[in-house]
């Protein structure tokens, strides 16, 4: 049986996952984020050195932020700012002695809602990863779209209001991460928006720049079905039905906060390896 391990990074925490070759999470392991890279991966080692054991020898990483995949390093994650340039790939399988495959986590989130979840037998598939930030990632004729210079879609940074005066972790004025994004309400209000969607006035107006952001990619990609998945999703009753006058598909990622590793381990397989070049 084919045992992969799945790990997904964020801005708060990190998840990992040793998973078998139908997409099942065997066991699973979570730790908070270590601003400090190097600090991270040492904790990434303790978490997953007992699946290790356990015949694992692929391990697929999803990480937050522009990612170079041929090189295995960070570009840039402005939400863990410490990790510019960070050769991630390398860091690891010096201490985890495997073979790592390494890409931003909202392209892991959509691998795995393709391979088991609700982009499932789609021909195209779009995804909002909302959380800290506002990551994003596109499926399309089969593999994953990688955008000018293959280091990402960056969706989360397209502009939906130019005269919004608040900025996003990277200093864009109105783009869908300023608006919607976690970070960016914490600085404007000192609330995380768990705390804010207590509020129903605020999740209407939160919910109206999401749905300006979807329609806006929506007519630019024209995908089959929008998947909306990281933490806020926890919340999706309270905006999803908002969203349904987009006027195709948009749904909760079916594998829930277990895309990321899913997606990871599907990675690790090398059941996407055809399309790890920029198309």
């Amino acid at each position: 049986m084919d045992i992969t391990i799945g790990i997904d990074i964020g801005a708060s925490k990190i998840a990992a996952g040793l998973v078998d070759g139908q997409g099942r999470i065997l066991q699973e392991v979570e730790r908070k984020t270590a601003q400090d890279p190097d600090g991270a991966v040492e904790e990434i080692r303790r978490m997953v050195e007992r699946f290790l054991k356990r015949g694992a020898q692929a391990v697929g990483v999803g990480a937050p932020g522009r990612i170079d995949v041929m090189q295995g390093i960070i570009i840039e994650s402005p939400n863990l700012p410490r990790w510019q340039h960070y050769p991630l790939k390398e860091k690891l399988e010096e201490k985890l002695n495997a073979d790592i495959v390494l890409d931003n986590d909202a392209n892991t989130a959509l691998l795995g809602e393709v391979w088991q979840g609700a982009a499932r037998g789609k021909r195209s598939a779009l995804m909002l990863t909302l959380g800290t930030g506002v990551g994003g990632a596109l499926w399309k004729d089969g593999k994953l779209w990688r955008g000018e210079g293959g280091t990402g879609a960056e969706l989360g940074h397209i502009i939906i209001d130019p005269v919004y005066l608040d900025s996003c972790q990277q200093g864009h004025r109105g783009c869908l991460e300023s608006m919607i994004g976690g970070a960016a309400h914490v600085k404007k209000y000192g609330k995380n928006l768990k705390e804010l969607f207590a509020d129903r006035a605020f999740v209407t107006q939160w919910a109206m720049a999401l749905q300006k952001g979807v329609e806006t990619l929506v007519a630019k990609f024209h995908p089959d079905i929008v998947i909306l998945g990281g933490g806020v999703i926890r919340d999706h009753d309270k905006f999803l039905p908002q969203l349904q006058a987009v006027g195709l598909p948009v749904v909760a990622a079916t594998l829930g906060p277990k895309s990321g590793i899913i997606g990871a381990a599907y990675l690790a397989l090398g059941a996407s390896k055809s399309e790890a070049q920029n198309p």
